[in-house]
């Protein structure tokens, strides 16, 4: 059996459907596997694909081994909830079958000719797959992207400004089109540009996923960073705080000698108030069950106590306990951080802090501090005041990222009058 140029053709596009159902699945659902097993495994069960449909090519049968690739393809390849992995995969397959519809549609209201001549010709049909496949990649990532959207499933959303690339290529494909059926000797440079097109706009989609995906493991990496400095900072705090408990120990001795010799009562009162302050400065902070906690805390008292501001906090009825660790520093770290930079340098610098968990599941993390001037807004984006914001790289946008990831949202206030600054971070559990 010989393959001819309509074979050829629709081999074509099987393999640019199984890149858009790789785009697809990607904007949808976490991957499990390294991207090149992915590829190997799509490409294996694209394989069997174009074997059935170059040696039996039946319309049901088409059908029915396409659904079974999008199953398999998604389940071995993907984190995907059982009922949503299916209906991705039925919804994809209905815009299959909607954009060759339209296709043909808007191919007879173009050429005004005969579709089922058209069809016979390979370098019609060959514009009229490409057309096709570009709708089916625009229009399933638009479902992907305003649908079916990330949610839990952990996969980065594709910006819209994308759009217009699939969404310009199919006006080309229709001039391309129509010129070729004006000028038939132009038809060989139009297939040319018209696959140089194509594929570019597939590259565009891939190589920005990609660049995303490194985004995410740099967050990850920097948030791991900055987990690790605040143990060391800790560590380094418990050191200190331990050999002032020795020298406060050895200094003890000789108080409780002086004690022991006291017969005044007015003056041992005022001495074992002394010795009750020195015990209070020096106990550890961490009274929350949540070791992370603790230690940000902890870090954060000390600093603020060798720079003069007072820092309180509350958190008796929620200590964060569901959040990840890395996303616990990186989250408080930010806010602590711009709150301890904002208070040093205002007089009499105050931090408060409070997490609080509500009756309706609602855990609420509200972070004041005294400020001498209003924050740094550029572009209706509040800006980081970390002197090393360039070293830390994760920003004051990091927190609006960790508290969308919770199922929350940040927001803040500044009052001019009261030289007040707010962070408010809300997580709906």
């Amino acid at each position: 059996m010989s393959l001819t140029a309509r074979d050829l053709v629709s081999a074509f596009a099987v393999l640019a459907e199984f890149w858009i159902i790789y785009l697809y699945f990607g904007s949808i659902f976490e991957r499990k596997r390294s991207k090149g097993a992915v590829i190997l495994i799509g490409l294996g069960i694209l394989a069997a694909e174009l074997a059935q449909f170059v040696f039996l090519n039946i319309l049901l049968l088409n059908f029915m081994v396409s659904l079974l690739r999008d199953f398999l393809f998604l389940f071995l390849c993907y984190r995907a909830k059982p009922v949503k992995g299916v209906l991705s995969c039925i919804a994809f397959e209905v815009l299959i079958a909607i954009t060759e519809w339209f296709t043909m549609l808007i191919t007879s209201l173009v050429t005004k000719g005969d579709i089922n001549a058209l069809m016979k010709t390979a370098a019609s049909y060959f514009i009229m797959a490409l057309t096709c496949k570009t709708l089916l990649l625009l229009s399933s990532l638009l479902l992907a992207r305003f649908v079916l959207s990330r949610g839990t499933d952990g996969a980065a959303r594709t910006p819209a400004f994308l759009f217009l690339l699939p969404t310009c290529a199919i006006f080309l494909f229709m001039t391309i089109w129509k010129a070729m059926t004006e000028t038939p000797s132009i038809r060989v440079y139009a297939a040319v540009g018209s696959v140089a097109l194509f594929v570019s706009v597939l590259l565009s989609f891939i190589l920005y996923g990609s660049a995303m995906r490194r985004n995410e493991e740099l967050f990850r990496l920097q948030s791991e960073y900055e987990k690790a400095q605040t143990d060391k900072e800790y560590y380094a705090l418990l050191e200190s705080r331990s050999e002032e408990m020795r020298a406060f120990v050895h200094d003890e001795k000789n108080r409780l000698a002086v004690l022991q010799s006291m017969h005044d009562a007015d003056e041992m009162h005022a001495y074992v108030a002394e010795i009750l302050g020195a015990l209070q400065t020096a106990a550890l902070v961490g009274n929350t069950q949540n070791k992370m906690l603790d230690l940000v805390l902890g870090k954060y008292d000390a600093q603020c106590r060798m720079l003069g501001v007072r820092f309180s906090y509350a958190t008796l009825t929620a200590n964060l306990s569901f959040m990840e660790d890395v996303d616990l520093v990186a989250l408080l770290g930010n806010v602590l951080d711009n709150a301890v930079e904002a208070a040093r340098n205002a007089g009499d610098g105050w931090i408060e802090l409070s997490v609080e968990s509500k009756v309706t599941g609602v855990t609420t993390l509200t972070c004041e501090n005294s400020a001498s001037c209003a924050p740094t807004v550029r572009g209706g984006t509040l800006q980081t005041t970390k002197e090393n914001a360039a070293h830390h790289g994760v920003g004051v946008k990091s927190i609006s990222r960790i508290a969308k990831k919770y199922g929350g949202q940040y927001s803040w206030n500044w009052e001019e009058d009261k030289k007040v600054f707010t962070a408010h971070v809300i997580f709906e559990r």
